[in-house]
Order: structure tokens, then sequence, then C-alpha cells
């Protein structure tokens, strides 16, 4: 089957690709850098062009031929005050693709999405669920897995804890810390992701949770990614710190954008849960690693 996958180059697009290829099928990897600029060229069973999913008018080209799309289009480039400029760019993005994909004639589009909180829903989060909409309108067969905090070395929650626990002996931990989620291991989304395009009959047209099978909180996450880096940090309970000065602080010592710090803090201000365990019940064979041992395997991944 030739697949589109858009986000090749990115934490989750990269292992997908070579996990996709390794199943038999065929990858057009879409990356809005040159080819050369890929590290992709050469690849066998993978195709790569230079393409822009907010460019409607490239998208029918960009499909054609395919039977299948991976949507792995996130924005996090909205910081304070302008939270409504990505959501409507998201939003129009999606609308063309699931608009393109119909006029191609595709069979399918897989879309790795976010879970929904019961509570608050920072507009990031809320986003990701307002594309799963816009992409249902084109009306082409559509999966989603919904995700929270996807552990492994390179995501940008990763990338955030090595920059901050790198250059501190002391944290802050406000109370926001203390919520608690199911976070996935990464490759365990790889897994559900690879079962699904596997199992079109069963998983065409519906929504899915990942997650491990027991929450844990931020907190805990940050101890364990401590204990794993062997790191002697202490840790202060204040009763607030303002997410502006917090994403200022962490985008200075790790080296990531503001606007995406502060999209991820938002993500902290409820409790996040995998409330739809539909397709661990189809396919019990699929991993959920427990959260901590996915932190510990992360950490010693970004050292291998």
């Amino acid at each position: 089957m030739k697949i589109l996958l858009t986000g090749a180059t990115g934490f989750i697009g990269g292992r997908l690709m070579t996990a996709l290829v390794e199943a038999g099928h065929e990858v057009r990897a879409v990356s809005r850098r040159p080819p050369e600029r890929t590290g992709l060229l050469g690849r066998e069973g993978v195709e790569v062009v230079q393409g822009d999913v907010t460019e409607a008018d490239a998208l029918p080209d960009l499909l054609s031929g395919c039977a299948l799309a991976f949507y792995m289009v996130h924005s996090m480039e909205g910081g304070p005050g302008d939270e409504d400029d990505f959501v409507e760019r998201d939003r129009q993005a999606a609308r063309a693709f699931g608009r393109a994909a119909r006029e191609v004639g595709l069979e399918r589009i897989v879309y790795l999405s976010g879970l929904e909180p019961d509570e608050f829903v920072s507009k990031h989060l809320a986003s990701r669920n307002e594309v799963e909409r816009e992409l249902a309108r084109g009306r082409v067969p559509l999966t989603v897995l919904r995700a929270g905090f996807i552990i492994g070395s390179g995501s940008a929650g990763f990338e955030m804890l090595e920059g901050v626990i790198g250059s501190m002996s002391h944290m802050l931990i406000p109370p926001d810390m203390h919520h608690v989620t199911q976070p996935t291991y990464v490759d365990d989304v790889i897994a559900a992701l690879c079962w699904c395009v596997a199992h079109p009959e069963q998983t065409s047209g519906q929504t899915f949770d990942l997650g491990a099978e027991e929450p844990v909180s931020y907190f805990d996450l940050i101890r364990e990614f401590c204990l794993s880096r062997d790191r002697d940090v202490h840790f202060e309970q204040v009763p607030w710190v303002p997410t502006a000065a917090a994403a200022t602080y962490v985008a200075a010592v790790s080296g990531l954008p503001y606007a995406l710090i502060y999209a991820l803090s938002e993500g902290l201000k409820t409790d996040l849960f995998a409330q739809n365990d539909a397709l661990y019940i189809m396919a019990p064979e699929l991993p959920r690693t427990p959260a901590l041992d996915a932190m510990r395997l992360a950490c010693e991944e970004s050292v291998a």
C-alpha cells in the first residue's frame, strides 16, 4: 500500500515511517524541508517530497496515488494572546486536507490527536479535537487515535525536561504538577498506528484513546526522569507559578520555542485520562508500557 506521511521528519513521523516500510508499505514522506535536507533520500521504500499542508492547492498532487494518509500536523506556534491564529490555521489546513482527500479518492485518513480532558481545555488541546471534526467533514473514512503525553527521546516534553533538569538543582512544583495523566510510550503509539493500518475493517471511522493503564502525576514523571538521569534535584512545593513566567524561563534554559513551552504548560492544568479502551479490547496484544518504565526507557535511549 502507498501511504502519505505528513510530518515525516518529526518525532513520531520518523519512527512511523521506519515501521511502515518494515511492514512492506511504500511511504511518500512529506516535509516542508527540501528533500536533500531531510536525511531521507535513498531510503528504500520511501519517496521524499517537499510540501506544506497549509498550501491547499498543492494537496491533490501530494495525495494522488496514495491509499491512506497519516495526518501528523499540530501547530504549536501560538503564544499568549495569539492562540486564535494557530487554531484557525490548523482548522483551515485540516479542512483543505479532508477536501483534497475526497477529491483524489483517498481510502482513509489516520490522525494522531490529543486526549480530551473533562474540565479545563487549553486552546491547543481544543484545536486538536477541532482538527478531527474538520478532517471528518471531507467524508473520507477517518481513524483517530488520541494520546496525551507521548514519552520518548526527542519529544518536545522530553526535551523540555532535559533542558530544565539539566540546568538546575532546585525546582518549583506548583499544584498543576500533581494532576494525573496516562502517558503513552512512543513505541506503543507506533504499534497502535500500524495496527490500525493493518485492520481497516475494525478501525475505519472509529476513535480510540491511547495510554498506559495506570495514571501517574506529572510530578511522578519528573522524579523518575531525575532518578534515571542520576540528578539530585530539590523540589519545593509552591502554591502558584505564572504560566507565562515559567514558559519564559523554560524556553531560555531548554532552547525550545516559548510558544511550544506555553502550549505544553497549559496542558498541565487538568487531569488527562484515556477513557476509551476499545482499541486495547480489540487488540490485547498491543503494548501499554507503564509510564515510569517508559520514562526510564526514554532516558536510556537518549544516552545510547
